[in-house]
Formats: C-alpha cells, sequence, structure tokens
C-alpha cells in the first residue's frame, strides 16, 4: 500500500516537472506593434509582424532580432541620405526629426511607402549608398549613452469664469523668450502669468495687475495628467510632511509679483539620508518620462510618443474682491524630439 502511494507521488512529481519544463521552453509568437514596442503572445496576433520564439532566447539583442536599426544602422543611413541631397541633419545616430523628415523625401520619391521611419525596405534602397568605411570613421558615437527627451509643449487655452469679458477683459497668449528659455503668457485685465512647463516640472510668475489682492486658493488648486486624472498640488515652501494638510493661500499684493512652483502631490517623495547632517529633502518625481540609459534611443521613443497630442491642465483658483474665480490652463504636448544628453549641461 506505502508502495503504491509512493510510486503515484513520484508520478505526479514527474507530471509537474514536465509541465513546468515544457512552459519554459514552449515557443511563443513575438511582435511589433505600430509604435515598436515589442510583445510576447500564446497565440499569433491577427494583422501583426510575429516570429515564433522561444524564452530561452530571450536574451538576444532585442533591436537587431525584431528589426529596429541600431545606432550604426541609423549612422548608415544618415549618411548616405546626406550623399544623395536629403539633409539628414547632425550624423549621431539617432533618429531625430530631421533624418525622419529626410526618410520621408527619400521614401517618397523612390515610391516607398513614406513612414519616416528606417523600416527593412528603406534600408535595403539606402545599403548601397553606405560606405562601410565612413561609418566606422565616426568617433563621437558613443556605445552607451543617456538619451533624454525635449519636449514641446504650448499653453493652448485658459478658461476664466462665465461672462468674464465684462469684469476681465480680452485675453492674450502668448510665446515669450526670458533668459533663453521659451514660454508662454496669458494675460486679461486682471493679471499676467508666465508658466514654464516641462517634463520635471511647472514654474509660473503672476502679475497683479488691479488694485485689490489676489490670493492663490491652494486647497482648491489642481494638476490634471495625460489620462485626465486630477491631482491635490503643493508649491514651493510647503514642507513634505504638511504636503496633504491645509495649505494658506498665497497673497499677490496689489500690482506686485509672485514666482512659485507647482508640484503634484503624489509626485514627490522623501528622499532619505544617512548623515548626521542632512537628514533628507523631498524630490519631485518626473510628469513625463525624461531619460533612459542604453544604446538605443527607441526605448524612450516608445515611451514618449504616446503622450504627443496629449494635454495637461492646471487648476489655479485666484481669489479677487472676496471672489473665487477658477482659471484652467490647458498645455498641449505639441512633439518629443529623443537626442543624447549634452554631458555639458546641467540637469534641470
Amino acid at each position: 500500500m506505502k508502495k503504491e502511494r509512493y510510486f503515484s507521488l513520484y508520478i505526479l512529481f514527474i507530471a509537474l516537472i514536465v509541465i513546468v519544463y515544457s512552459r519554459s521552453y514552449a515557443e511563443v509568437y513575438r511582435y511589433v506593434d505600430e509604435n515598436g514596442v515589442w510583445h510576447f503572445s500564446n497565440v499569433p496576433i491577427p494583422g501583426s509582424k510575429y516570429e515564433l520564439f522561444s524564452p530561452k532566447n530571450k536574451i538576444q539583442d532585442v533591436s537587431t532580432s525584431l528589426g529596429t536599426p541600431t545606432i550604426k544602422e541609423v549612422l548608415a543611413a544618415q549618411i548616405a541620405l546626406e550623399s544623395l541631397g536629403y539633409n539628414p541633419g547632425k550624423l549621431d545616430g539617432i533618429c531625430g526629426k530631421k533624418t525622419q523628415e529626410a526618410l520621408e523625401r527619400y521614401q517618397k520619391d523612390k515610391g516607398l511607402k513614406v513612414t519616416g521611419r528606417l523600416d527593412k525596405q528603406t534600408k535595403l534602397r539606402l545599403k548601397p549608398v553606405t560606405n562601410e568605411k565612413d561609418v566606422e570613421k565616426k568617433p563621437n558615437i558613443p556605445l552607451s549613452t543617456t538619451y533624454i527627451a525635449e519636449y514641446d509643449i504650448s499653453l493652448e487655452s485658459v478658461e476664466r469664469p462665465d461672462k468674464p469679458k465684462k469684469r476681465y477683459g480680452d485675453t492674450k497668449i502668448d510665446r515669450i523668450q526670458e533668459s533663453g528659455e521659451s514660454m508662454y503668457q496669458f494675460e486679461d485685465e486682471m493679471l499676467k502669468i508666465s508658466w514654464r512647463v516641462g517634463p520635471k516640472g511647472i514654474a509660473f510668475a503672476l502679475i497683479n495687475k488691479t488694485n485689490y489682492s489676489i490670493r492663490i486658493i491652494w486647497d482648491e488648486a489642481a494638476f490634471v495628467d495625460e489620462n485626465e486624472l486630477s491631482h491635490r498640488v503643493m508649491h514651493s515652501g510647503v514642507k513634505y510632511i504638511d504636503r496633504n494638510n491645509p495649505q494658506p493661500p498665497t497673497v499677490v499684493v496689489r500690482k506686485g509679483k509672485i514666482t512659485d512652483v507647482i508640484a503634484p502631490t503624489d509626485y514627490v517623495n522623501w528622499e532619505n539620508f544617512r548623515s548626521i547632517r542632512v537628514s533628507g529633502h523631498w524630490e519631485k518625481l518626473p510628469l513625463l518620462p525624461t531619460s533612459e540609459n542604453g544604446d538605443s534611443p527607441y526605448v524612450l521613443e516608445s515611451k514618449v510618443r504616446p503622450y504627443i497630442g496629449k494635454t495637461i491642465q492646471i487648476l489655479l483658483p485666484l481669489k479677487i474682491e472676496d471672489v473665487v474665480n477658477d482659471y484652467l490652463f490647458t498645455f498641449r504636448i505639441n512633439n518629443v524630439d529623443v537626442t543624447p544628453k549634452d554631458s555639458s549641461r546641467s540637469d534641470e
């Protein structure tokens, strides 16, 4: 009786090993979506380009196995495009805006599908033009570097209280340059406010044009992210421990000016230090993807591409003459460029 029981347990154990082994090494389907992001599936995906793939081979170079161009391949294409008169911009191995535009012009002229990407057909057409020695001569292309995302974000619209013209006058939105940086400025009869919105934070300068004090009601202010989710905000001067407590209003005296920085409270973390003198400080998480380490920019490109065309909003309640006026500022992400980080430029 005992022998039969042990034999049954032995058979069950062997069966479990076989199941685990077969699942670990079973072939699955690997495919790339329209944004260049790769996925795995147990079944073929209709309408997609897929290939059989074994999990034991996952250590393969993804960009090579899936046809995503490497830095060397992009550099070769840039050299070829330049020699043919299609200006690809800087020869850096990065498929930036100018390179994409050059690819589009070349694809159009050659009757290829116009994608602006270095796809298989375009690569094959350009290959005979490329001199491998020219590619090898480029010494400034690092094997591994940090890539950063540079966002083009504009102030699209500003919503104010109903029937505002009688009291607040007409509005004006301008793009201005200040200290070498591009900013957006909104103005009406009550105030003038300049915004600098980027992936790492939100800063503004507000001028009170009235003869009355303006109060910023922080407890009613909000940041609305690209998925239309609303977040409570904090501003400079607020302690990390007080981020979820009531915040007193900021007073802008008549004809006065203030500058401030806004951060969603759930985008702020406390960074501890093991030091006798310094206990720690609060650190802002980026509002949008900002950088990626590696030998290919395509990982970061796949992260930032879905943000293009989306909007973020800032609700700023302003109390003027005992009346709270909700100003809703809408910013649109027009484009994102992925470029190698300039080592001479400090992180902002």
